[in-house]
C-alpha cells in the first residue's frame, strides 16, 4: 500500500497509460518502421507481379524477350521492356518503379532475373504435371527428335497418362522437356530416356507403353531403344506410331509402282513451275483465283493436299499455262516451261492418274488426321485402320471404273482425247533389259494400253497398299484385341468361358498389376452393373473403354472393380502416335529460331513447357512464385 502512494508509482502508471495510448494510435517508432516496411514489401510484390505477367505473356506466345538495347528508355529495348512500359500506364506501382529506374535504382528487369522467373515457372508447371503422372501411376513415354536452329539434336519428351476424377477420365499427353543429346544409337538414346525418367522421379517399372517412329535406332527389334527399355521394364509395350506407319504405307507402295511415283513427281513439277517465279505465281492466283500446294518429303498429308488442289483446279491450271504460252509478258524460259508442263498434264492418262490418286490420298489422309488426336486409343485406331483397309479392298474392285467415268466426263467436257498419254513407248533399240521369263504372256500382249495401265498402275498400287496395311498394323490390332473383351460387342456377347480365358491371358502379360481370380469375378459382375448405369439409349455393344472407366469413377466403383479399372487405364495409357512430339517441334522452331539460336538449353526447355502446356501455366500462383523468388537468395529490396 505504501508503494501505490509513492511518486514512482504515479510516474510509472502515467508512462504506461501514455504507451498504451500511443500503441492504440500506432505512433510508436517500431510500428511506424514496420508499417513502412510492409508498404515497401507490398510495393515490390506488385512490381514483381507485373514483371511475372509480362514474362508469362511472352512465354505463352513464343515471343522474344530481349532487343538490341537493355535500356528501358530506348526504342529497341525489346518486347519484355516494352511490355513493362505499356503495363506501367495502367499500374501505379509499375509506373513508380519505371520513374525510379531513371535514377539508377533497383530494377529486377535484367536478363538474369527473367531467366530466374522462367526457370521457376517452368519447374512449377513440370512439377504439377509429374505429380499428376505419379497419381495416375501408369504412363507411356513418347520420344522423337529433330535438329534445332543451332544444329543441335533436340529430343522431345512426352508422357501419356490417364487422369481419373469423379467428373470422368481424360487421356493426356503432356510435354515435359526438350533434351539436347548427340546420341544416335539405340543403347545411347535408351540411357538418355532412362536417366531422364529417374530425374523426373518416375519409376520405369510403371512405364506401360513406348511410342516412337519407325527409325531403326528407335524401333529396332534387337538394338532399338524400345528393346533396351523392354529389357529393363518388360511391361513397357512398344507401339509404332500409327500415323507414321500409315505414311510409310503410302510411301513404300508408291516407290514400288513407277507410274504412280511418276505422277506424283509430275504434280510436284507443276507446282514448282509456278512457285519458282513470283510473276507466274501471281498470274496463277490473280487471273483465275487458283492456288496449288507443294509436296513435303516427310508429311504424306501434303501429297493429299497437292493432288486435291490440282484435281479440283485442273482446267484452271491448263488455261493459265495456255495464256502464259500466248502472252508477251513472259520470257522464253517461262513459255518453254509452260509448254512442257502442258504437254504432260493435257493428257487423259495424267487426268485419270490424278483422279485415282485423289480418291486414294483423301481416304488415307482422313484416317491419318483422325489417328493424330491426343484422345485416340488403340481401339479407335484399330477400327479406323480396319475401315480404311476394307475401303481399299472395295476400291480395288470397282474404283478404277469410277475414276475412269469421272476422268472421261472431264475429258469430254474440255475436248481431251481419251487415248492421249497411252501411246506406245518409243523403241529402245540397243538397250538390253533383264527379263524374268523369255516369253511374254500372250494375254498381256493382247491387252489395250488402258488395260495395261489398269494392271501396272491401279492394280499394283492397290495391291501394295493392302499388303502394307496388313503387315504394319498387326500389332495395333493384336493389342486392341487383348483388352477388347472389357467393352463393346465382345464384352456384351462373350460367355463366362471366353471372358475367363481373356482375363488369364491378360494377367499373364501384366503379372503383378492384375489379380486373375478377382479380375474374372469383377468382369462377370461388371456386365450387369454397367448395364444399369449406361446413359439412356446406349447399350453394352456401343460402349467404348472410356465409357466403362468413366462410369466406374463417376459412381465411385473403383473399390468394387479395381482390376477392371486398372486394365482399362493401362490400355488407354498405350500410345497411338507420336503426333504430340511432332507438334512440340513446331513450338521449338518458333521459340528457337535463327534469330534466337544462342538460347540456352534450360531456358529453351522451360519456355517450351510454358507455351505448350499453357493450360497449366494459367494456373500458376503468382504469390507462390514471388515468395519462392524472394527466399531463393538475398535480394536488394525487401520482399518478405
Amino acid at each position: 500500500m505504501n508503494h501505490e502512494g509513492t511518486q514512482l508509482h504515479f510516474s510509472s502508471t502515467a508512462a504506461w497509460k501514455t504507451f498504451e495510448k500511443q500503441l492504440k494510435s500506432s505512433a510508436l517508432m517500431d510500428q511506424v518502421s514496420e508499417r513502412s516496411l510492409q508498404t515497401e514489401i507490398h510495393f515490390w510484390k506488385k512490381v514483381l507481379h507485373g514483371i511475372l505477367e509480362a514474362i508469362i505473356f511472352l512465354a505463352k506466345n513464343n515471343l522474344a524477350f530481349r532487343g538490341s538495347s537493355s535500356n528501358l528508355m530506348d526504342r529497341n529495348c525489346g518486347n519484355f521492356l516494352s511490355l513493362i512500359k505499356l503495363l506501367s500506364n495502367y499500374s501505379p506501382h509499375l509506373a513508380t518503379h519505371v520513374e525510379r529506374m531513371k535514377k539508377k535504382s533497383i530494377s529486377y528487369l535484367s536478363p538474369d532475373i527473367q531467366n530466374e522467373f522462367i526457370i521457376q515457372c517452368g519447374n512449377w508447371v513440370r512439377k504439377s504435371i509429374l505429380e499428376d503422372v505419379r497419381r495416375a501411376k501408369y504412363f507411356s513415354t513418347l520420344i522423337d527428335s529433330t535438329p534445332d536452329s543451332s544444329k543441335k539434336e533436340q529430343i522431345s519428351q512426352i508422357v501419356r497418362y490417364v487422369q481419373c476424377t469423379k467428373d470422368g477420365c481424360i487421356v493426356k499427353e503432356s510435354f515435359i522437356d526438350f533434351i539436347a543429346s548427340e546420341e544416335k544409337t539405340g543403347i545411347g538414346l535408351s540411357n538418355v530416356v532412362i536417366q531422364k525418367l529417374k530425374r523426373d522421379d518416375l519409376e520405369i517399372q510403371d512405364c506401360r507403353g513406348q511410342g516412337y517412329d519407325n527409325g531403326a535406332n528407335m524401333a529396332g527389334a534387337y538394338n532399338g531403344v524400345q528393346k533396351w527399355i523392354l529389357n529393363i521394364s518388360p511391361k513397357a509395350q512398344f507401339i509404332p506410331c500409327a500415323a507414321h506407319s500409315l505414311n510409310l504405307v503410302g510411301v513404300n507402295a508408291a516407290e514400288r509402282v513407277l507410274p504412280a511415283k511418276l505422277i506424283l513427281g509430275q504434280i510436284q513439277n507443276v507446282f514448282l513451275y509456278f512457285h519458282g517465279s513470283t510473276s507466274r505465281w501471281q498470274f496463277l492466283n490473280s487471273k483465275l483465283n487458283c492456288n496449288l500446294k507443294g509436296q513435303s518429303t516427310t508429311r504424306w498429308s501434303s501429297r493429299a493436299q497437292a493432288v486435291e488442289a490440282l484435281s479440283e483446279q485442273y482446267w484452271n491450271v491448263v488455261e493459265t499455262l495456255v495464256e502464259i504460252i500466248n502472252s508477251d509478258d513472259f520470257n522464253a524460259d517461262s513459255i518453254a516451261g509452260a509448254d512442257a508442263q502442258l504437254n504432260v498434264i493435257m493428257t487423259f492418262k495424267f487426268l485419270l492418274s490424278v483422279k485415282i490418286w485423289n480418291r486414294l490420298l483423301y481416304q488415307i489422309n482422313v484416317c491419318s488426321l483422325t489417328l493424330q488426336k491426343e484422345s485416340r486409343n488403340l481401339d479407335m485406331a484399330s477400327k479406323k485402320l480396319e475401315a480404311l483397309l476394307l475401303w481399299l479392298k472395295d476400291f480395288r474392285i470397282k474404283g478404277f471404273k469410277e475414276c475412269l467415268l469421272d476422268a472421261s466426263a472431264v475429258a469430254e467436257k474440255y475436248g481431251i482425247d481419251s487415248s492421249s498419254g497411252f501411246e506406245d513407248k518409243r523403241s529402245t533399240r540397243g538397250v538390253k533389259r533383264k527379263r524374268l521369263e523369255e516369253k511374254a504372256d500372250d494375254s498381256v500382249k493382247t491387252m489395250t494400253n488402258l488395260q495395261k495401265f489398269e494392271l501396272n498402275f491401279f492394280n499394283e498400287l492397290l495391291d501394295n497398299l493392302v499388303s502394307e496395311m496388313g503387315s504394319r498394323f498387326s500389332q495395333v490390332k493384336s493389342c486392341s484385341e487383348d483388352f477388347g473383351f472389357l467393352w463393346g460387342t465382345a464384352f456384351a456377347t462373350g460367355n463366362d468361358e471366353y471372358l475367363e480365358k481373356c482375363v488369364k491371358d491378360l494377367c499373364l502379360r501384366y503379372e503383378g498389376d492384375l489379380d486373375a481370380v478377382k479380375f474374372a469375378n469383377e468382369v462377370k459382375y461388371l456386365k450387369y452393373q454397367i448395364s444399369s448405369l449406361l446413359p439412356e439409349g446406349k447399350t453394352l455393344k456401343d460402349t467404348l473403354p472410356t465409357d466403362i472407366l468413366d462410369i466406374i469413377y463417376q459412381h465411385e466403383l473403383q473399390s468394387c472393380f479395381p482390376n477392371v479399372a486398372c486394365a482399362i487405364q493401362i490400355f488407354l495409357t498405350l500410345p497411338v502416335t507420336v503426333a504430340s512430339s511432332e507438334r512440340s517441334f513446331s513450338k521449338l522452331k518458333i521459340i528457337k529460331n535463327f534469330l534466337r539460336s544462342s538460347m540456352g538449353q534450360e531456358r529453351l526447355s522451360n519456355l517450351g513447357i510454358l507455351s505448350i502446356e499453357h493450360e497449366v501455366t494459367d494456373r500458376i500462383s503468382f504469390e507462390e512464385m514471388i515468395s519462392t523468388f524472394a527466399t531463393t537468395k538475398c535480394r536488394k529490396a525487401s520482399l518478405v
